[in-house]
C-alpha cells in the first residue's frame, strides 16, 4: 500500500504500522477541523490496534479544532510532548 500526501486529508492523517512483519495496519484520517465525532473515532480506533503498533500522524490545515482531550491523551501517550501546543496559525 503506498501511502502519499495526496491521499491525505483535512484533519489528522494516521498510519499504524507492524513493527515486525513490516505491514500497513491502517491508514486513516480523522477531520478533527470540521467533524465533532473524528476525535471519539480515533480514540475508539486505536483501543484496537496491537500493542507495540508504530503509530505515524501528520495533520493537514487544522488538525485542533475540534480534537478532543482524550483524543491529545492518546497522541500524548505515544510520545508527544508538543501536541499540547497544536494550533493553527
Amino acid at each position: 500500500m503506498l501511502v502519499t500526501r495526496e491521499k491525505g486529508g483535512r484533519g489528522l492523517n494516521v498510519v499504524a504500522l507492524d513493527p515486525f512483519k513490516h505491514e500497513v495496519l491502517a491508514v486513516t484520517n480523522y477531520d478533527t477541523m470540521v467533524n465533532g465525532n473524528a476525535s471519539r473515532r480515533f480514540v475508539k480506533d486505536f483501543k484496537k490496534l496491537p500493542a507495540g503498533a508504530v503509530i505515524v500522524i501528520g495533520i493537514r490545515e487544522d488538525g485542533s479544532k475540534m480534537l478532543s482531550g482524550d483524543a491529545k491523551e492518546v497522541i500524548k501517550s505515544l510520545g508527544s510532548t508538543e501536541i499540547v501546543n497544536l494550533g493553527f496559525g
